[in-house]
């Protein structure tokens, strides 16, 4: 709902994650990131990206997304599947 997943257009209420994997954490062109994911360094690996999924807070404490959460392991391993589909 918060995110679009297409490539070239924009982005939502949330970064556009087409290519998401393997991207600079916090650096989508247009996009106004909160501090936490604007400072961060390094790029968006499966491992690193599980974790954000699994807790936004925990992983990357300050960042505005407003999501709790996907705490089932299944949901998680088929949305990093999709995501890395969008290559």
């Amino acid at each position: 709902m918060c995110h679009l997943a297409e490539p070239g257009v924009g982005h939502s209420v949330g970064p556009n994650l087409h290519g998401v994997l393997g991207a600079t954490i916090g650096k989508a062109d247009g996009y106004p990131y909160s501090e936490a994911l604007a400072q961060s360094d390094g790029h968006w690996t499966r491992q690193l990206l599980d974790a954000f999924i699994y807790a936004p807070q925990k992983a990357k404490p300050g960042t505005s997304m407003p999501f709790e959460g996907l705490k089932s392991d299944v949901e998680r391993r088929d949305l990093l599947c999709f995501l890395e589909d969008l290559k």
